[in-house]
């Protein structure tokens, strides 16, 4: 039974350490952005929503209504620009289809606030964000409606969705998850 917990582990832990943590800037320098606005990740990376000023959220978008949630939404986050550690949202990447996402402040989306992971080579990010901002109906959500949760950046669960799912979490959090699972593996 011990040889069989090794194998598993040497499984697990080579799958569990390739997987890459990226960070996307949330309203930096006050802006109405994510930075970057596009990128590409692989199944098990895990891209950090680090929000660092006014009042922000990431919810999942479509590329045909780019302001209308389609699945996963954190919290807002109100930060001034001086309340670091600054709150994080954990986006767990499961497939490699694109994620669309917009921040659901009002006049936010319409604004331009918008990004992808993953974006196909026929539905570009500068095309989705003129979708964004060509849609004059868009149906942002005004601050804290739609939340789930408040914006404390603990490691309580929100709304999972289709293909990827979302933890809020504080930095630190995965790791020790895996400390423990490597912890009680080895105590078998």
């Amino acid at each position: 039974m011990r040889s069989f917990m090794t194998l598993a582990l040497a499984a697990i832990v080579p799958a569990l350490v390739s997987a890459a943590n990226l960070s996307v800037a949330v309203g930096s320098n006050n802006s109405l952005t994510f930075d970057p606005p596009s990128m590409n990740a692989s199944v098990g990376d895990m891209i950090n929503f680090v929000f660092l000023s006014k009042n922000h959220s990431v919810f999942a978008s479509s590329f045909a209504d780019p302001c209308t949630n389609d699945g996963f939404t954190s919290p807002f986050f109100p930060v001034n620009g001086s309340s670091a550690p600054f709150p994080s949202f954990i986006l767990n990447v499961s497939s490699t289809t694109p994620i669309w996402f917009y921040c659901a402040q009002t006049n936010h989306c319409k604004s331009g606030m918008v990004g992808v992971i993953n974006p196909p080579v026929d539905k570009t990010f500068t095309q989705f964000q003129a979708n964004a901002m060509a849609n004059s109906t868009a149906n942002s959500t005004s601050s804290g409606s739609n939340s789930t949760g408040s914006p404390t950046g603990s490691s309580s669960p929100s709304a999972t969705t289709k293909p990827n799912s979302a933890v809020r979490t504080s930095s630190g959090a995965a790791l020790l998850t895996l400390v423990g699972i490597v912890a009680g593996i080895t105590a078998l």
